[in-house]
């Protein structure tokens, strides 16, 4: 998974949130908190988050159809992405703490990007799945 858009620190950060991610995966019970806790921060800060929060929604719609077994058209690797994401979004101390003024969720709203980006064809799929087009 090479990087050439996010700065180091933020990579090094969503790297080990992304290790994290791929044990938690396993364990679709405790995936499922972490996915409401998620839900409750969005909602919360969704004033600061504008910008990224029908993005962030998406993909908390992606992975909970996945954990309920409704949408199982998607690589293990990619959900495991799409929750480093989540949890790094989670992480008030990031690169950049959320508490900041203005500019606290950058670095979440970046990284959000980059994994968007990364999984962009498996998110198609969703999108699809979920307007009820099958193709």
């Amino acid at each position: 998974m090479a990087n050439k858009k996010l700065p180091k620190l933020w990579y090094l950060i969503f790297k080990k949130t992304l290790s994290r991610a791929k044990t938690l995966v396993k364990d679709r019970k405790k995936l499922q908190t972490v996915i409401e806790h998620s839900f409750q921060k969005t909602e919360k800060h969704s004033k600061a988050l504008s910008e990224f929060l029908e993005d962030l929604k998406l993909l908390i719609r992606l992975i909970k159809a996945w954990i309920a077994g409704e949408y199982t058209d998607v690589s293990v690797e990619t959900i495991a992405l799409l929750v480093g994401a989540i949890l790094y979004f989670l992480m008030p101390f990031d690169a950049i703490p959320d508490f900041v003024p203005v500019v606290g969720f950058v670095d979440d709203a970046a990284v959000l990007a980059w994994v968007l980006v990364n999984a962009k064809n498996e998110i198609d799929k969703f999108r699809k799945w979920e307007s009820g087009d099958s193709g």
